[in-house]
C-alpha cells in the first residue's frame, strides 16, 4: 500500500468515524425529543382535570353519556395533534372501569399500577410496552384521594417511522460523507505529498545516473523543505568526498608513477645484466642500484603508507575522546627522532587534556616533527612545544631549515605539493596534507610562518571545549 493510498484511507477512516458518530448522536438526540414531546402530551392529558373529572364525576355531576358499569367503553376518542391517546381508569382492587377510547387496546395493569394505589411510588410513571404487536407508551397516575389510577397510551408507531426514516437519512449521508472524505482526503494526499514525490525522483534519478551534482529545488520551510535541504546537502557531502576520492587518486597514481617507473628501469637494468654476462655490472654500479631500488622501495612504502593515512581519514574519523596532548607530542617526538637521531628535539609545555581523536592528532604531529627533522642540519634543534591561548591548544613545530618562500606558506598544505625549497628533500607532499586533514576533523586550524634567523614555524591549533570533558591539568 503506497502513503498516497495510506493517507487517504486514514482521512476517510477519521471522517467516517465522526459523520458516524455525529449520526448516531443526531439520531439519538432525535429519538429522545420525540419520545420528550409523547411523554409531555400523555402527562398533559393526565393532568386534564375537566376531562378526568367528567369522565369520574370529580369535581361536579358525572356527565349523564357515561355508562356506570365497569369496563364499558366511552364512544368518544381522544386526539393530540390528529394523534389518537386512549385510556382507562383503575379502582384500588387493579380492576379495569372504564375505557376512554374505542380504538387503543386495553392496557395491562401491572404491579407499578398497584404499587402507585398502594402508595409505594409516586406518579405519574412512564413506561414503554408491547400491546397488539404495536408498541405504545403509557403513563400512569394516581386520581382522586389515590383510590384510582388512571392509564393514558399512545401509540409509537409515527415515532418509529419517523426514526427510520431518519436513520436511512443519516446512512445515506454518513456514505456519502465517507465517499467525499476519501476523495478529499486522497486529493489533499496527492498535493500533500507531491514535494515527496519530487523528492523521490530526485532520488532515484541520482541512484541511476550517479549524478551527485544534482539539486532539488528548495521551497518553504516545512518539514518537506527542511528535508529537501537536507538532502542536497547530503549530495553535496557525498559529491565533495567523491571528488576528494577522485583527487586523491588522481594523485596517488601520478605520484606512484615516478618511483615505479625508476624500479622497473633499475630492475630492467639488472635483469638485461643477468641475460648478457658480456654485459655484467661492476660490483660498484650494482651495489649502487641495489642501494636506489632499496630507497625507492621504502619510498613507495612511506607514500603508500601516508595515502592509506589520508584515505582512513576521510573514510572513517577515529571515536574521540578524553587526551593528554602533551603526552602525544611526547610519544610523537619519541617516534620521530628515529628519522635523524643526529637533530635533538626538544619537546616543552604544560600539560593540557583535551578530547581528541588520540592516533590522528599523534599522526599530525609526527608528520610536523618528521617535516622538521627532514629540513634540518646534524646538530639542529627542533622545537616541538604545547601551549594554551584562551579556549585553544597550540602544538608548536618549530625548525631552523630553509624556510619557506612566501607563497608557498598556504600551499604546502596541498597534497602532494613540494616547493622549490622542498625538492631536496625526501617525502611525498602528503605530511602536511594529512595534518590539514586533522585540524579539520577537530574544528582547528594549522598555520605555517617563517621564522626570525631562519627556519618555519607550524601552529596546530585544536579548541579546547570544556563542554565535553576538556581541562587544564596543573604541574605536580
Amino acid at each position: 500500500m503506497t502513503l498516497r493510498t495510506r493517507l487517504t484511507v486514514i482521512a476517510a477512516t477519521a471522517v467516517a468515524a465522526a459523520v458516524v458518530a455525529a449520526a448516531v448522536a443526531a439520531w439519538l438526540f432525535a429519538r429522545s425529543t420525540l419520545m420528550s414531546e409523547v411523554d409531555q402530551q400523555l402527562i398533559d392529558q393526565v393532568d386534564d382535570g375537566d376531562v378526568l373529572g367528567s369522565a369520574i364525576g370529580i369535581g361536579g355531576e358525572p356527565d349523564p353519556t357515561l355508562p356506570s358499569a365497569p369496563v364499558e367503553e366511552l364512544a368518544e376518542t381522544r386526539e393530540v395533534d390528529l394523534i389518537p391517546i386512549g385510556g382507562q381508569l383503575v379502582d384500588a382492587d387493579g380492576e379495569v372501569m372504564r375505557l376512554f377510547s374505542s380504538t387503543a387496546p386495553e392496557i395491562p395493569v401491572s404491579d407499578v399500577e398497584r404499587r402507585l394505589i398502594a402508595g409505594e411510588i409516586d406518579g405519574p410513571v412512564l413506561r414503554t410496552e408491547e400491546l397488539d404487536g404495536e408498541q405504545f407508551r403509557i403513563v400512569s397516575a394516581v386520581l382522586a384521594d389515590g383510590a384510582l389510577v388512571v392509564q393514558m397510551s399512545r401509540s409509537l408507531t409515527d415515532v418509529e417511522g419517523s426514526l427510520d426514516r431518519l436513520a436511512w437519512l443519516l446512512t445515506g449521508l454518513a456514505l456519502a460523507g465517507v465517499v467525499v472524505a476519501a476523495g478529499v482526503g486522497w486529493a489533499v494526499a496527492r498535493t500533500g505529498l507531491r514535494p515527496v514525490d519530487r523528492l523521490s525522483a530526485a532520488t532515484e534519478r541520482v541512484a541511476l545516473t550517479k549524478d551527485l551534482a544534482h539539486r532539488i529545488p528548495v521551497a518553504g520551510d516545512d518539514e518537506i523543505g527542511r528535508l529537501s535541504r537536507s538532502f542536497n546537502e547530503m549530495l553535496e557531502a557525498l559529491d565533495g568526498a567523491r571528488a576528494q576520492q577522485r583527487r586523491l587518486v588522481d594523485d596517488a597514481g601520478h605520484e606512484l608513477a615516478t618511483p615505479l617507473a625508476t624500479l622497473r628501469n633499475d630492475l630492467d637494468l639488472l635483469l638485461r645484466a643477468e641475460d648478457h654476462p658480456e654485459r655484467t655490472l661492476s660490483a660498484t654500479d650494482r651495489r649502487e642500484l641495489l642501494a636506489n631500488l632499496t630507497r625507492q622501495s621504502a619510498s613507495l612504502s612511506h607514500l603508500m603508507g601516508e595515502v592509506l593515512d589520508l584515505a582512513r581519514g576521510e573514510a572513517e574519523a577515529e571515536v574521540a575522546g578524553p587526551a593528554d596532548l602533551r603526552a602525544i607530542v611526547a610519544a610523537a617526538a619519541e617516534l620521530t627522532a628515529r628519522v635523524a637521531p643526529d637533530v635533538r628535539i626538544e619537546v616543552s609545555g604544560a600539560p593540557v587534556r583535551a578530547v581528541v581523536r588520540r592516533g590522528a592528532v599523534e599522526r599530525a604531529v609526527a608528520n610536523l616533527v618528521r617535516n622538521a627533522v627532514q629540513v634540518s642540519r646534524a646538530g639542529d634543534v627542533v622545537e616541538v612545544a604545547v601551549e594554551r591561548s584562551g579556549s585553544q591548544a597550540g602544538i608548536r613545530v618549530a625548525d631552523r631549515g630553509p624556510g619557506l618562500p612566501d607563497g608557498d606558506h598556504e600551499r604546502v598544505f596541498d597534497r602532494f605539493y613540494r616547493g622549490e625549497s622542498g625538492r631536496g628533500y625526501p617525502g611525498s607532499g602528503l605530511g602536511l596534507s594529512i595534518v590539514a586533514q586533522v585540524a579539520a576533523q577537530h574544528g582547528g586550524s594549522v598555520t605555517a610562518a617563517g621564522r626570525p634567523g631562519g627556519g618555519t614555524e607550524f601552529v596546530l591549533s585544536l579548541p579546547l571545549d570544556r563542554g565535553a570533558g576538556a581541562e587544564i591539568l596543573s604541574l605536580p
